[in-house]
């Protein structure tokens, strides 16, 4: 399981570093505009139009692992269903058939 966590954690770390830079950026911006500092406010919003593309890719990542993940839990449901029904069969059959007993020793 742990190779399946792996790619959501760096997933998850890298939208939350994406957020921080996001955040900051953005406060940065704010605050160059209030200040009068156009041309580093205009500065700072194309570094924020760079991050808006970071997160479409990684959004892509998402949503590629997260296909990912759902094509192996399907396959471990239709393995547990199968598996209940072979445990069903023996019980059927054991139902059918006396238990052995072996001789104590």
């Amino acid at each position: 399981m742990g190779q399946l966590q792996e790619p959501v954690k760096r997933i998850d770390d890298a939208a939350a570093a994406l957020a921080q830079r996001s955040t900051y950026l953005s406060d940065a911006a704010r605050a160059s505009w209030e200040t009068g500092d156009k041309d580093a406010a205009k500065e700072l919003c194309g570094e924020l139009s760079g991050l808006r593309r970071e997160a479409e890719v990684l959004s892509a990542q998402a949503g590629s692992i997260a296909a990912v993940l759902e094509k192996r839990l399907n396959a471990l449901r239709r393995s547990d269903a199968e598996m209940a029904e072979l445990i069903r069969r023996l019980i059927r059959t054991r139902r059918d058939r006396p238990l052995l007993l072996l001789p104590r020793l």
